[in-house]
């Protein structure tokens, strides 16, 4: 089980002497064993490489600043950077103060991981399990007849800790604007591209740590719907594996 901590940063640090494939394919084994498993080996090389990407974007170029920040794909999603739920992120990788701009990012990423998902990632998983049970029902509800009223009482139903810790109201403006890029001009459609921003960051639909968005989101609601039935259980699953999901 992880312990998000100092402890676990220290760690991180020591990680960031190697570069290599190989050894960011073991730090996250080491640390991340959850989403290892339920990504595969080629969805974490996928990972790997967008993080690589997106880190020299921001001009990190060493060994320790590279890791911390691939270490932050996992515990974010890998386009945090760009996430209107945690814009303190892009605010922070703006800094022209590139020395203390990782370090101050880790620290706030881990902070705000704590909070939101659980030193155990037991908040998560919890909105998981609850998505599984329950997504189809809320999606579906008819008794609320406001669509903002809709999408804010299913959230809140998904995730309550991290409904009240994020952005929602730049969330729903977004994803409808992304619900409409992907032709899902009706209630469900709409809802259900919010409730995986919501679970999953804003760049779900493009995020290697779930490929299988990237293609049913082009396809349709019901296509995006059974997706989201498939990662819900691998998720779900990998947790259990190995005695533990974090």
């Amino acid at each position: 089980m992880l312990q998000i901590s100092k402890h676990s940063m220290d760690a991180f640090e020591r990680e960031s002497s190697h570069s290599s494939q190989l050894a960011m394919v073991a730090h996250y084994r080491d640390f991340f064993p959850w989403h290892t498993r339920a990504w595969g080996p080629e969805t974490t090389a996928k990972v790997i490489e967008h993080g690589h990407e997106r880190a020299a974007r921001y001009d990190f170029k060493t060994r320790r600043d590279v890791c911390l920040y691939l270490t932050l794909l996992p515990l974010l999603g890998s386009w945090f950077d760009e996430d209107a739920q945690i814009p303190w992120a892009g605010q922070i990788l703006m800094d022209k103060d590139q020395s203390l701009r990782i370090n101050h990012l880790a620290s706030q990423a881990l902070s705000h991981v704590v909070r939101v998902q659980g030193s155990d990632y037991n908040q998560f998983l919890a909105a998981l399990m609850t998505a599984r049970k329950e997504l189809a029902g809320l999606l579906e509800d008819r008794t609320i007849t406001d669509g903002r009223t809709h999408v804010r009482v299913m959230l809140r139903r998904l995730w309550p800790r991290k409904y009240e810790t994020h952005k929602i109201a730049t969330l729903i403006q977004e994803g409808l604007v992304r619900a409409s890029e992907h032709r899902m001009n009706n209630r469900r459609g709409q809802l259900l591209v919010i409730a995986l921003m919501f679970l999953f960051g804003t760049g779900f639909d493009r995020d290697p740590q779930f490929p299988t968005f990237a293609e049913s989101v082009k396809i349709g609601p019901d296509a995006l719907q059974v997706a989201t039935l498939e990662v819900l259980e691998r998720w779900i699953a990998a947790s259990h594996e190995g005695g533990n999901h974090a």
